[in-house]
């Protein structure tokens, strides 16, 4: 990781208002973001068999206020899965549905389906970590002729 691309993490992360995750360890958290941004870019491509281009960075550079709901996820705990899920409804995807099953110190599942806005193709996204409940805070929620809707995602600020 060079220099430039640790200050353009720093540049990306201030302006979608989290840039106080590296005021400690700089180096290491951003080193650490960059690697989080990279397996975001990683597992998209392997769960939907497709290149991303440009890369993740250069898209969260490029748009920091249109993708600062997932910058924002890379700074709280929240699995690979999830903010992959996050990126695909913030490039349009639709929410299809959602469910989440908890049970007392036993039992904590997240899954969300979404449908890809170019091919119609629904992916699914599963989570048993119990950090990933906070997406469900994050959605648009709406109702259209009287009935539910997942519009979105949505930043905490």
């Amino acid at each position: 990781m060079t220099r430039e691309e640790m200050n353009r993490v720093v540049l990306t992360f201030e302006a979608a208002g989290v840039g106080q995750l590296f005021r400690e360890e700089r180096d290491a958290r951003v080193a650490q973001a960059l690697e989080d941004i990279r397996a975001v870019e990683a597992h998209y491509e392997r769960k939907l068999s497709r290149h991303m281009q440009p890369s993740l960075l250069e898209q969260l550079e490029a748009e920091p206020s249109a993708f600062k709901p997932l910058i924002q996820a890379f700074a709280s705990p929240m699995t690979l899965e999830m903010r992959t899920m996050i990126y695909c409804v913030l490039k349009g995807a639709a929410v299809e549905h959602v469910s989440y099953d908890y049970a007392a110190q036993s039992r904590s599942l997240l899954r969300v389906e979404l449908e890809l806005p170019s091919s119609g193709e629904r992916v699914s996204f599963q989570s048993d970590e119990v950090w990933d409940y906070e997406v469900l805070r994050h959605f648009g929620t709406a109702k259209k002729g009287g009935r539910p809707l997942i519009d979105g995602y949505w930043a905490f600020r």
